[in-house]
């Protein structure tokens, strides 16, 4: 039951440019899920905020998310709290995000 309402999010966030913050704390997302939320996040140029606490997101997971994020330039904060993402995982997140946030503001000064 869980996984179909992430699976709805997922679909919804890769085709809804509207959404710009997603709230997915406790959902049981795991390793798969943050790799379908990836591939969303390759193409959605709307959504600004993740939340995917506590979901048993892995390293797997984070390399996902990663590697989606170097296509993905408008995501700025993702909450991975309560997950085993590594220290590794995190840091090229966190890297990733910066840049994002640093475009932004670039853009926004133009």
């Amino acid at each position: 039951m869980i996984q179909e309402l992430v699976q709805r999010q997922v679909s919804a966030a890769d085709t809804n440019l509207d959404i710009v913050l997603l709230h997915l704390d406790s959902n049981s997302v795991g390793d798969a899920g943050a790799a379908s939320l990836a591939s969303a996040l390759e193409k959605n140029t709307a959504l600004q905020t993740l939340y995917l606490g506590s979901n048993s997101v892995g390293a797997a997971g984070a390399a996902s998310l990663a590697s989606a994020l170097e296509k993905n330039t408008t995501l700025q904060e993702l909450d991975l709290a309560g997950n085993s993402v590594g220290a590794a995982g995190l840091r090229t997140i966190k890297d990733k995000l910066a840049a994002n946030k640093a475009a932004s503001q670039s853009k926004s000064r133009a």
